[in-house]
């Protein structure tokens, strides 16, 4: 869903692209993407990924992945707290972090 608000509990998230009408073709991976972990690039619409139990210093608070600008929203959410109603999600495991991080 493009251009969606989805709220739980008091977080809200949104469809990093809300001008989802002007691009109707789909980003194509992986030409179309870009992970940047120094912040969000110029050119890219981009969801941030952050994990809120880890400490400042691991820097997982300028995690981006992102597309092209020109292209529609692909629908990317991120949750910390587990799936999302209504997406198909990917869990990821970060190997090395420590299990009171995550």
């Amino acid at each position: 869903p493009f251009g969606v608000f989805y709220t739980k509990g008091k977080n809200d998230l949104i469809s990093a692209n809300l001008n989802c009408n002007s691009f109707s073709k789909l980003p194509s991976w992986p030409a179309d993407f870009i992970w940047a972990f120094a912040g969000p690039p110029k050119g890219y619409t981009c969801v941030k990924l952050w994990e809120a139990a880890s400490p400042p210093v691991h820097t997982w608070n300028d995690n981006f992945m992102c597309w092209r600008n020109d292209r529609a929203d692909p629908g990317f959410r991120w949750s910390m707290a587990g799936a999302i109603p209504g997406q198909r999600c990917t869990q990821i495991i970060e190997g090395a972090e420590p299990v009171k991080y995550t």
